[in-house]
């Protein structure tokens, strides 16, 4: 940390009593950082600015050219003052330097011949070391103020509130986007219009644009920025300070420079508020994530393990704040690459500004969301659809394919299972028909299919049904099943059939012939339609071959 006097209070130290000030008094507000002698002709090279250079000047004696080359020298490379014991060689400081000293606005002082270097230096240092002392001293304070805060989870809100006290000024808090997160004034000031939401806006707005914040890499040493905007309300100081642990980047602290308050602990204050609010997000974000895991390992027991009881299942829900009492829409958003924590995210997110109360778990390329609706009706699905396209518009803007299957609306903890199932269904379906979503009250025959929990009975239903028609394709090398479908689908047009299949029409007649006599049914039958066509489908929908079905 910078320590350093003005060269007005310089003045007020014991080394500098009895002392003149010959010129340059609107520059008593330069910052002194250092003191040295210098009497030598290489002085001006080695000045690196905020030196107090104390001379017996020597070297300038009879020197016009010289003298002229300090003054403006030191004042063009930021020195804080010149003194100089003028009795011991000069006799008196020449016109042309104290006319330069002034015009530079570069304070030129005047030593007693009595006075000693020692008690100079000395008497500033002094000063300078309790200075120092007492920044240490507030800035240990300070930390130990704000640590503590954290120590006692008081939250962010309270943090914010300390570190506005301790700077005296208003503060506000944002993530890595500048969407704002807290804001805070010192206590007891009454200055609403810079933390209103119209200010608070028009600030982030300005702030949006800055290469600073645009380009920020936050496993860089952290910078406080500052910079002056102009607002309605006038011209205001800024000072902005990335908010990271690490590789981990949170946001940004601003403090508006309301009142000018000591900038050395200003910034000490800032950065150690930036450190504290870092840790406070830390805290935050491993407890989230713990939570979400916690959510996650429940939910996924709820839908997969039978044997957890309706009390455990209540408590784990009640503890976590899962509302299983609530009409629940299982929704599954498949993604055809992996899923990223982004993507994740990005549909929780949206999800939740529609449902606070929804509950949002992922696997490998499986999103899976517990959505409340707003209308409960089973046969309304409104709400669920305009979440599902809102989640499929957003993933593909970020250049990510998702197919989503929607389940019903069901009450009670068993139940949501079933709205699960459905949704896994749905989404096999959209991925069968190219659809991008899909809800299972859309599905047709696959609905029926689906509430069959013996599949094996599927297959001994298939082959009563068209086993010989089959085994005859097999063996005579024939295509009647494709033919049967084909004349089934037409709605048992021959002539279209046969446009389709490609068939003269007594080809086709012939065919039918055939398929009757093998089947042994008559095809003008409806019942029997019926029949044939629903074996046909559960061999589609099985995804197998027309034979492999009866061998799996």
């Amino acid at each position: 940390m910078d320590i350093y006097l003005t060269v007005g209070q310089v003045m007020q130290t014991e080394g500098f009593r009895d002392c003149k000030l010959l010129a340059g008094s609107s520059g008593l507000g330069r910052q002194v950082t250092k003191i040295t002698v210098a009497e030598l002709p290489d002085t001006l090279s080695w000045m690196q600015g905020g030196e107090l250079v104390c001379s017996t000047a020597c070297y300038l004696k009879d020197n016009p050219e010289a003298q002229e080359e300090w003054i403006i020298g030191m004042a063009e490379r930021n020195v804080a003052a010149l003194a100089i014991k003028t009795q011991r060689f000069l006799g008196r400081v020449p016109d042309k330097m104290i006319y330069l000293a002034e015009k530079h606005e570069f304070p030129l002082i005047e030593l007693p011949y009595t006075m000693t270097w020692p008690v100079v230096i000395g008497g500033m240092m002094s000063v300078m070391l309790d200075i120092q002392t007492q920044r240490i001293t507030q800035s240990i304070k300070i930390h130990e103020k704000l640590t503590e805060l954290v120590l006692t989870s008081q939250g962010l809100n309270v943090i914010i509130q300390s570190i506005a006290d301790l700077v005296a000024n208003p503060v506000m808090l944002t993530d890595h986007a500048l969407n704002l997160l807290a804001k805070a004034d010192s206590a007891g000031l009454n200055r609403s219009s810079f933390l209103d939401v119209d200010f608070v806006e028009r600030l982030i707005a300005v702030l949006k644009n800055r290469q600073y914040i645009l380009n920020h890499k936050p496993n860089v040493e952290k910078s406080i920025f500052s910079e002056t905007i102009d607002t309605h309300l006038g011209p205001l100081d800024l000072l902005i300070l990335p908010v990271s642990a690490g590789d981990a980047f949170f946001g940004w602290l601003t403090t508006i420079l309301v009142n000018q308050t000591e900038e050395t602990l200003g910034r000490i204050t800032m950065e150690y508020g930036s450190t504290i609010l870092a840790l406070e997000l830390l805290k935050e974000k491993a407890s989230l994530e713990a939570l979400a895991r916690a959510k996650t390992d429940f939910l996924r027991g709820l839908l997969e393990d039978d044997s957890l009881s309706g009390y455990d299942i209540q408590r784990r829900a009640g503890i976590l704040g899962i509302n299983l009492a609530l009409p629940t829409i299982v929704m599954i958003v498949h993604l055809t690459s992996e899923l990223t924590r982004r993507s994740h995210f990005a549909v929780e997110q949206l999800v939740k500004s529609k449902d606070s109360s929804s509950a949002v778990i992922s696997g490998t390329q499986d999103i899976i969301v517990f959505f409340h609706p707003k209308s409960p009706a089973p046969q309304d699905m409104k709400d669920a659809a305009q979440v599902a396209s809102a989640i499929s518009a957003m993933l593909e803007k970020e250049g990510t394919k998702g197919i989503i299957g929607i389940g019903r609306c069901y009450q009670g903890i068993r139940e949501v299972k079933k709205s699960y199932a459905e949704a896994k269904r749905s989404v096999l379906m959209a991925v069968k028909y190219n659809r991008s979503i899909l809800s299972f009250v859309e599905l047709g025959f696959e609905r029926i299919l689906s509430a069959v929990s013996d599949r094996s009975e599927l297959t001994h239903f298939c082959q009563d049904v068209l086993g010989k028609l089959l085994t005859n394709d097999s063996k005579q090398k024939s295509a009647l099943f494709e033919t049967l479908k084909c004349y089934l689908k037409t709605g048992c047009n021959q002539t279209e059939s046969a446009r389709i299949l490609h068939l003269h029409i007594n080809s086709m007649a012939y065919r039918i012939k055939q398929i009757e006599e093998i089947l042994a049914v008559d095809l003008s039958d409806p019942d029997t339609r019926l029949t044939l066509y629903l074996a046909i489908k559960i061999i589609e929908e099985s995804g197998k071959s027309n034979n492999s079905i009866f061998y799996s």
